[in-house]
């Protein structure tokens, strides 16, 4: 019965470095967000006054 307790224990324990790491990219996802929003209106607008300025 001990030993089963400490299995789930050891279980719990495993999933915490996991926890962290998808934490970890979660919080630089959310601060890249922003930053790959901007780049990509700034890329449309670049390609619009390119073909704007070919015509």
């Amino acid at each position: 019965m001990a030993v089963q307790w400490i299995k789930e224990k050891w279980h719990f324990l495993g999933m915490i470095p996991l926890a962290l790491a998808v934490g970890f990219i979660y919080i630089k996802i959310r601060r890249l967000v922003p930053i790959m929003i901007v780049h990509y209106i700034m890329d449309i607008m670049t390609v619009a006054g390119v073909l704007t300025l070919s015509m």
